[in-house]
């Protein structure tokens, strides 16, 4: 652990993600005494890489949002969907919901490691290539038993904000996991410098493509700032326990059924090794309990179509930061039900909707549909930028039933 990293804080903060660094830069911002623990060391890698308006917002509301504004990350203002056949896109100063109409398309390396440092800069104690072994139950809160490069420690917390990410500490620890009733699939990923004369639709967008309407095969394109991007394909066909070098000519085989992804490739060079997630959907039975709340991917995850990761992550921390203001600060036990779970929970049910029309083959079909309708465009367009906590928006409710109807339309 670092040499200056305290043996006792108010909030123990697991993980110095984007939901990580949201809630301590909300504490510290209150007077909440707290410190990040980090597995890994920064810069590392992530995916995640696509961000959406409301996550703007989120990190506005944490104080993070003019540290990035200011880094200079590729500006995003809409998605762009393609098959081998047509092209649709959104802009998201179209959607329904007023507010900000872009996001940036950002390297997690680069995007976590400013965020985190800002914490720093700001008296945020963070001791990175740390992991949290065992949490014990004390008389006033936790020990959290800990493990870092220079050995073990210990580290004592009224209170912890598990963020963990795909590392789920406490859904681990605490037996929470639970099924996500998602199906399962399979991602391959890698960063690509593109051909210095290799032209974009719109650098300004993300690009989700297909090769028809069967959206079981889907790809992502991301391009950063310069000639790097970030290229995915997610299957459901992808088999398991086979060797790196067949994950290698696979990832080029699907590569090159999708058209524009194939032509904007084209002579691309490999920035990075090739990624592989398999069966990445999570969810857990409860996100909070005593003296503890649980944020972002650590708690829920449910599918990289329509960038939702990030924006859920940061969403946590921004409703919960509040409330673990009140509790610690207070003393008083509030209410964690209706305050942050129920809400929360309300918007990351609307994402999975729609994430489980998408793999219907509605939203393909709407999206390519000769004729639009301007008030259905407007009010899905605003779900794609992540405003699924906005309750006007007929498309956040009775959704199940809404999308039905236009299933049946299509």
């Amino acid at each position: 652990m670092a040499d200056a990293f305290p043996a006792s804080t108010a909030v123990a903060i697991i993980g110095a993600g984007p939901s990580g660094t949201a809630m301590a830069a909300m504490l510290q911002s209150a007077g909440i005494e707290c410190a990040l623990i980090e597995a890994q060391t920064f810069p590392r890698f992530s995916i995640g890489e696509s961000l959406l308006p409301e996550a703007l917002n989120c990190l506005d509301a944490a104080g993070l949002l003019d540290a990035v504004e200011a880094a200079g990350f590729q500006y995003k203002d809409g998605a762009l969907f393609a098959t081998n056949a047509d092209r649709f896109a959104f802009d998201f100063g179209d959607g329904y919901t007023p507010g900000r109409g872009h996001a940036f398309q950002v390297p997690r390396a680069e995007f976590d490691l400013l965020l985190a440092n800002v914490c720093a800069s700001r008296g945020v104690p963070i001791s990175y290539a740390t992991r949290v072994q065992d949490v014990e139950t004390r008389a006033r809160g936790y020990r959290l038993q800990l493990e870092g490069e220079s050995g073990p420690g210990t580290l004592d917390a009224g209170y912890i904000v598990d963020a963990s990410g795909f590392g789920r500490v406490l859904a681990r620890l605490f037996g929470l996991d639970k099924p996500s009733g998602i199906a399962e699939r399979a991602s391959l990923f890698r960063h690509l410098d593109l051909a210095p004369e290799t032209g974009m639709p719109d650098r300004n967008k993300i690009l989700i493509a297909q090769e028809g309407l069967d959206a079981s095969i889907w790809y992502w394109l991301i391009p950063f700032a310069g000639q790097r991007c970030s290229v995915g394909v997610v299957t459901d066909k992808l088999p398991a326990g086979v060797a790196p070098e067949f994950l290698e000519k696979e990832f080029n085989r699907l590569l090159g059924r999708q058209d524009l992804v194939s032509a904007i490739t084209a002579g691309a060079e490999p920035a990075r090794p090739l990624g592989c997630l398999r069966g990445y959907s999570a969810s857990i039975s409860r996100l909070y309990g005593d003296n503890y709340v649980i944020l972002g991917n650590a708690g829920e995850f449910i599918d990289p179509i329509f960038s939702s990761g990030v924006t859920i992550a940061l969403k946590s921390a921004v409703m919960s930061a509040p409330l673990v203001v009140d509790s610690v600060r207070n003393g008083r036990r509030v209410d964690w039900e209706s305050g942050f779970q129920a809400p929360l929970l309300a918007g990351v049910d609307t994402f999975k909707e729609y994430v489980s029309a998408w793999y219907r083959g509605i939203l393909p079909r709407l999206f390519f549909a000769p004729e639009k309708n301007e008030a259905i465009y407007r009010q899905i367009c605003s779900i794609l930028g992540g405003y699924v906590w906005d309750r006007s928006n007929p498309f956040t409710r009775l959704t199940a039933d809404r999308l039905g109807s236009l299933e049946s339309w299509l």
